[in-house]
């Protein structure tokens, strides 16, 4: 009789196979709280950026004043206009080194960015080359409407004129990085 202690081959296959499988199952598991990891940081810069921005635009747009305009003696309304892709208005900017007042700002897309220039004194000068700020990156859609009161309907332009004010609402929507983020309806309260 052969009384030989130990492990077949056909044990030893089978054991290997099985820790093979517990270890391939633990990395993969491990590889995969990894990526989760990384798309919730993720998700949690781009939430992160979308309150800020929504909260600069939202304290902007309520702070808004409503600055008359003249030109040779005419009223021709209110510093306070926009199209479907750009919104401009008068506003105090606390601006570290600065003095403050009434800034003119502009808040527009070009290309995939956001965009917030800036310029001191309120007037009809063309928007040019002013200094600006980046409010957001990858921007996909950038849509204003206005309204005059909350039972008007959405307008895609707001002119100023000498009948008529700045609007009673703004509403901002914005497509970045391929998700949408809530609307902003904006009260403009500054008149």
């Amino acid at each position: 009789m052969n009384s030989h202690k130990g492990f077949t081959l056909i044990e030893m296959v089978v054991a290997l196979t099985i820790l093979s499988l517990v270890v391939m199952a633990t990395l993969t598991g491990m590889r995969t709280l990894a990526l989760t990891q990384t798309k919730l940081e993720h998700r949690a810069d781009n939430n992160a950026e979308l309150r800020a921005v929504n909260g600069f635009i939202r304290r902007l747009l309520m702070q808004a004043k409503p600055v008359p305009m003249f030109m040779f003696g005419r009223s021709e309304g209110h510093y306070f206009y926009g199209e479907a892709n750009e919104l401009i208005f008068a506003s105090p900017m606390p601006i570290p080194g600065q003095q403050g007042g009434l800034f003119a700002m502009r808040i527009s897309r070009d290309q995939d960015k956001l965009w917030l220039q800036l310029r001191e004194g309120i007037n009809f000068v063309i928007w040019g080359e002013e200094e600006a700020y980046l409010l957001a990156d990858k921007v996909e859609d950038f849509t204003v409407s206005y309204r005059k009161d909350r039972y008007s309907p959405w307008q895609e332009q707001w002119n100023r004129n000498a009948e008529q004010y700045p609007p009673g609402f703004v509403k901002i929507a914005l497509k970045v990085s391929g998700r949408y983020w809530p609307e902003l309806i904006i009260p403009v309260r500054g008149w």
